[in-house]
């Protein structure tokens, strides 16, 4: 989806323009990861800081923990482990 690109490449306008153009907060990609998912990845930790970002999809209603099944990387408690190693 646009709006993770927007995302992934560290584009806070243009991510608020998709956004109040309607694009869809947590949209999922072809894998099921949705755009706060993919800022939440080790690799775009250890290249930055995704306050902004984050806050911005979190602003707009993004859900943190998305409901993904078993999947031990979706669960809370795996996200602050790979943002503490950071």
């Amino acid at each position: 989806p646009a709006l993770a690109v927007a995302a992934v490449f560290d584009q806070l306008a243009l991510m608020t323009l998709l956004l109040q153009l309607g694009a869809n907060v947590d949209k999922r990609s072809f894998n099921g990861s949705t755009t706060i998912g993919f800022i939440f990845t080790s690799e775009m930790l250890a290249n930055g800081d995704v306050t902004e970002r984050a806050n911005l999809l979190l602003s707009w209603g993004a859900i943190f923990f998305p409901d993904r099944g078993n999947r031990i990387e979706c669960s809370k408690e795996y996200c602050i482990h790979v943002a503490r190693k950071h």
